[in-house]
């Protein structure tokens, strides 16, 4: 339990316990989850679009004055980067939708460095969330869902993640 400074007798100060209130550390708590939380990276390729539709009218009429045409935006690989937890021993990994979203491949990478493949499951746009399966010869570590029947406003919470591959974020 966390500590409150108050005087004693002698003038020094001493640690007293709070009552009801959070833990001193969260090291535990993170210790025990933080080998399911994963990093997701994702690639996306854009493709060449035929029409300028994209380009405000000002800018065409400023081209067209010149004798110019807007140069075509030519296919690239578009990354992005997320973090997830699995949930379930045989793979299945949770993150946000908008790390996955319209990703040609997905990469789920470990805490121990094992990197995985990701197909995606499922998407839920409106709760920003996404499902993977990976698919491991070794066991996997997960996390627990919680009983949010028990939850109150004021509770304590802990987010763990991998925010761009920085492992053990708190």
């Amino acid at each position: 339990a966390p500590t409150m400074v108050a005087a004693n007798d002698t003038g020094r100060a001493t640690p007293r316990m709070l009552e009801n209130s959070a833990p001193f550390s969260f090291a535990d708590l993170v210790e025990r989850v933080s080998p399911a939380v994963v990093s997701i990276r994702s690639e996306t390729t854009t493709s060449e679009s035929d029409s300028d539709d994209n380009i405000p009218q000002q800018f065409k009429d400023l081209f067209q004055q010149f004798g110019q045409k807007p140069q075509q935006q030519q296919p690239h690989k578009a990354l992005s980067a997320g973090s997830g937890f699995i949930i379930d021993k045989a793979g299945y990994v949770v993150t946000n939708n908008h790390v996955v979203d319209a990703s040609k491949k997905i990469t789920v990478t470990l805490p121990d460095k094992r990197e995985f493949t990701a197909k995606l499951i499922g998407t839920d746009p409106a709760t920003d969330i996404a499902l993977l399966k990976i698919d491991s010869k070794t066991p996997l570590p997960t996390v627990e869902s919680g009983n949010d029947k028990s939850i109150r406003v004021g509770d304590w919470v802990v987010a763990v993640g991998n925010p761009f591959g920085l492992y053990h974020s708190v």
